[in-house]
Parts: C-alpha cells; sequence; structure tokens
C-alpha cells in the first residue's frame, strides 16, 4: 500500500512538471513577440531621440550663434521649446528600457532550461548556438542603448543650464561667452548620433532574426515595414 502511494505520488510529480513544460512551450512565442515589441519600442524611441536632440542642438547654434536674423527673442523661445521635446524624448527612452530587459528574461531563462528536454543531440547544439547568438544580438542593443540614454540625458542637462543662463543674461557678451560650450555640445551631438545609430542597427538585426514568422506589413509607398513600424508615432 505504502509502495503504490509513493508510486502515486512520483506520477503525479511527473503529471505537474509534464505540465509546466508543456505551458512553457506553448507560452514561448507570445513572450518572443513581447521581447520584440519591447525592442521595436526601444527603435521607435531612438530614432525620435536623435531626431530630437538634433533639432535642440540646432536651435542653440542658431542663438549662440547669432543666426536668428532679427528676432533673437524667438530663437530663443524656440530653443527652450526645442529642448523640452528633446528633455521629454529622453524620459520617453528611459521608460523603454527597463521592460524590455524585465521581458528579455523569461525568454532566454526558458529557453536555457529547455536545452536539457532536446532527446537529439544536434538538435540540442543547434538550439545552444542560437541562444547564444539571439543573446548577444540583445547584448548589443542594451550595450548601445544605456550609454547612449546616459549621454542623451547629460547633453540635455547640459543645454538646460545654456537655456538657464541666457534666460537671465541674453546679451552680445553673454552670447559669445558660451560659443565654446556650445561647440562642445555640437561635438558630444555628433557623437551621439553614432551612438544612436549603433544602437537602431542592433535592434534591427534582432527584430529582423528573432521576430515570430509572419509576413510584413507594407509601409507606405509599398516598401516593407520596418523595425518599430507598428509603435511609430
Amino acid at each position: 500500500m505504502k509502495a503504490h502511494t509513493i508510486t502515486a505520488a512520483a506520477l503525479t510529480t511527473f503529471a505537474l512538471l509534464t505540465s509546466c513544460a508543456s505551458k512553457s512551450i506553448t507560452e514561448g512565442p507570445a513572450r518572443v513577440d513581447d521581447l520584440v515589441g519591447w525592442i521595436e519600442r526601444v527603435y521607435v524611441e531612438a530614432e525620435l531621440s536623435r531626431e530630437r536632440l538634433h533639432e535642440a542642438v540646432t536651435k542653440l547654434e542658431a542663438v549662440v550663434g547669432s543666426s536668428y536674423a532679427s528676432d533673437p527673442v524667438s530663437a530663443y523661445a524656440a530653443f527652450v521649446e526645442a529642448l523640452r521635446l528633446s528633455e521629454a524624448q529622453g524620459t520617453r527612452l528611459s521608460e523603454q528600457i527597463e521592460p524590455m530587459k524585465k521581458a528579455a528574461t523569461p525568454v532566454f531563462e526558458q529557453w536555457e532550461a529547455g536545452l536539457s528536454e532536446f532527446q537529439s543531440e544536434s538538435m540540442r547544439e543547434r538550439s545552444a548556438a542560437r541562444l547564444a547568438a539571439t543573446k548577444e544580438r540583445y547584448e548589443r542593443i542594451l550595450a548601445s542603448v544605456e550609454p547612449a540614454r546616459e549621454r542623451f540625458q547629460k547633453i540635455n542637462g547640459a543645454m538646460r543650464d545654456h537655456a538657464l543662463f541666457l534666460g537671465n543674461d541674453f546679451n552680445a557678451e553673454a552670447v559669445a561667452s558660451l560659443a565654446d560650450d556650445a561647440r562642445e555640445l555640437v561635438t558630444q551631438a555628433s557623437d551621439l548620433d553614432r551612438g544612436f545609430e549603433e544602437c537602431l542597427s542592433a535592434a534591427r538585426a534582432y527584430v529582423e532574426t528573432a521576430a515570430l514568422p509572419m509576413q510584413a506589413a507594407p509601409a507606405p509607398g509599398g516598401a516593407a515595414a520596418g523595425p518599430g513600424a507598428r509603435y511609430r508615432r
């Protein structure tokens, strides 16, 4: 009777484990799609961040370079508005990164755990190789977007200082005193532009290789929709 009880318990445990494994396999594609979706969001916000940064720096150059024709007040106001949009975009970019990281954890953990369930050694090795390659592509996104976010926030902060400085002391002498600082910001923005491009390239590579198999929706003009098409504003 005791042996029968142990056997029944073992069978129950096995059934539960089998059920959990089946559930994990069933939910796998949804997890993959969720992660791809967050990466597409990161792509969109990184792309917009690059645009907002360029606009803000261009407006700052116009003010400090005195290329605003006869209306310096409007030029200053345009710079402040461009800076506001750039700062807001920095927040939106940051808001996508942590959810992306959270979505990545179950995808890679389940993939890693599932390797031991293969009966075919060659299939296990093939899956392990694809896991390593996919994880490397994901880590390239993190390695580019996190530093880009930090540099973006730093440049926005420096431009905010310029706006505050000129907001209380906007005259030819004050503007001239900021010329070197503004040129340095332009250089930093140019470097960050390349950082954003690295992030966009990494996100494209991930989406192109990891997205669920489906026909891409046509973009305007008949071109295939690129990464982040479903999230563009």
